[in-house]
């Protein structure tokens, strides 16, 4: 298992172009799980519980 303390070791011997690039792939990382977390929620109450919603779609 890798720890925060490994990562930071390897991050202290990367170039400075590398640096950038971990950076801006964090950053993406984290933007896309704050999107992923933000679904809005539909309550049906079970109006599609056993019908093929396949069939519902294409009507």
């Amino acid at each position: 298992m890798i720890t925060k303390d490994d990562l930071k070791k390897e991050i202290d011997h990367l170039s400075e172009a590398d640096l950038k690039k971990v950076y801006w792939y964090l950053v993406t990382l984290k933007k896309h799980q704050s999107e992923a977390l933000n679904l809005p929620a539909m309550k049906l109450q079970g109006r599609l519980d056993n019908q093929d919603i396949r069939a519902i779609a294409n009507e």
